[in-house]
């Protein structure tokens, strides 16, 4: 494989002076700019997978415990983010010899804009990770783009589907590969995946290839990466104090489909990379429930085991891989958007409740309802599905808003959150709500009252005196 400039070199030996802890002991996501080490979430998600699989994979596997054989799936899922390998030191016997960083980190930073590292990550090659290689990209182009690659990674996977890794680059990627790019043209997809790592002397590109595409399938779940439409918004809570996103103790955000890719020139990166981990711990391959925390993690999960299962009963690409894919994965939403430099912007909800399921619920009833129990429901008997949820909030703080394109008022009423700031534009005694709630809300306005004409009270014995 042909390889210039500082991007794809080949890494020298490092000086024994240098820091051992910027030494890449590389997991996925890798923080760049810091040298810091994140959790190895996307190996985790696809061990999950893998064991859900029919794959037969060992149910007790972790990260850390992976054998050479099994790396060579984690070969390909890394592949998407490190292309050139310049993470990892060309071992002839060791599939996962981890280096320093340093090639990298030159790559990633300082590297001609024509090489892979840069392509993956700024360029044209963005959907390699399922994100639009600019933004105002049509929705469509980054479909079609990332489809191309699984494509062929998909049947190279199976080994029976007409792909050979001695096929040229030219051939199979001609948009992608010419005499300009780093590899050429000419390269195979071999020289591709391996890079610069061609020594190691049992290599499965077979099993590489399918890391690959589990890569782009996760990486379409990343909140980071698309915005999805939210099939579940009642169990979505509000943004916390640094405006990001969680779900009810017990649920995870379910997603459906694609609204829009995002890109990452122009993104908030640390904002992205914080919905690429998880604060807390490493969730355990085993337990589903584990991934809740991470969002998109457990449909990232799903969608990885069947493409797994194609894979295994080596399924024809015609014969339901593609569907999949395309109906599925990467489904298009009816209000899909191009490309945009968003990380998580308030989510669309999508309407899952049937005509006879939708809630109706009255202006008086709303009060005693959750925040997102209202929120999905009917104000005033119209159901609010495919809004905005600040939309919505600022339809109950305020009594109306704009909701696609209309007017919505809830007369006068507020809920009681709010009147705390607004108190004497409540209905508090409306008499089809009095409750025994309406009675403690009752006395709280008398006790208050009396506290007041208290403190007049004082106020004038303190000037009679």
């Amino acid at each position: 494989m042909s390889s210039s400039g500082k991007c794809d070199s080949r890494r020298v030996q490092q000086s024994e002076k240098e820091e051992p802890q910027i030494e890449a002991k590389y997991e996925i996501g890798f923080d760049i700019v810091n040298f810091g080490v994140k959790k190895p979430i996307h190996e985790t998600i696809a061990i999950a997978a893998m064991i859900k699989s029919e794959m037969h994979f060992p149910s007790n596997v972790r990260y850390k415990i992976l054998n050479q054989q099994q790396w060579e799936y984690f070969r390909g899922l890394i592949w998407n983010d490190d292309p050139s390998c310049l993470l990892l030191n060309n071992s002839v016997g060791n599939n996962h010899d981890f280096g320093y960083g340093i090639e990298f980190y030159k790559a990633f930073t300082e590297g001609p804009q024509n090489c892979m590292t840069k392509r993956s990550h700024f360029g044209n090659l963005q959907f390699l990770h399922a994100m639009a290689t600019h933004a105002g990209e049509p929705a469509q182009t980054t479909k079609n783009k990332l489809m191309s690659w699984l494509e062929v990674m998909y049947k190279l996977a199976c080994g029976n589907q007409g792909i050979s890794p001695t096929d040229k680059l030219s051939a199979r990627f001609p948009q992608d590969f010419d005499n300009t790019t780093v590899p050429n043209g000419d390269a195979t997809i071999r020289d591709l995946i391996l890079a610069t790592t061609p020594s190691y002397g049992w290599v499965k590109i077979e099993r590489r290839a399918l890391g690959f595409c589990m890569h782009v399938i996760q990486d379409s779940f990343a909140i980071g990466h698309t915005q999805r439409r939210l099939l579940n918004c009642q169990d979505l809570m509000l943004r916390d104090k640094h405006g990001f996103f969680h779900f009810k103790k017990g649920t995870y955000g379910r997603y459906g489909s694609i609204i829009a890719f995002h890109t990452y020139g122009g993104q908030d990166e640390p904002r992205h990379s914080h919905y690429d981990t998880t604060d807390g711990d490493l969730p355990l391959p085993r337990n589903l429930d584990s991934f809740n925390g991470v969002l998109g993690a457990r449909d990232a999960i799903e969608a990885s085991t069947k493409i797994i299962n194609f894979v295994v009963a080596k399924t024809k690409w015609d014969e339901g891989v593609r569907q999949f894919l395309s109906d599925e994965v990467f489904a298009l939403d009816e209000k899909v958007q191009p490309g945009n430099t968003q990380v998580d912007p308030d989510p669309l909800c999508a309407n899952t409740l049937s005509l006879q399921e939708k809630p109706t619920y009255t202006s008086q009833e709303i009060g005693k309802l959750s925040p997102f129990e209202s929120i999905h429901g009917n104000l005033e008997g119209e159901y609010l599905d495919h809004a905005n949820i600040a939309t919505k909030l600022n339809l109950l703080e305020n009594g109306s808003g704009e909701i696609n394109g209309s007017k919505h008022v809830i007369g006068n009423w507020i809920p009681p959150s709010i009147c705390i700031r607004r108190w004497f534009q409540c209905n508090w005694l409306e008499p089809a709500s009095f409750s025994l709630g309406g009675f403690v809300r009752l006395c709280l306005i008398l006790g208050m009252t009396l506290c007041g004409l208290l403190l007049l009270w004082l106020r004038a014995e303190t000037f009679r005196r």
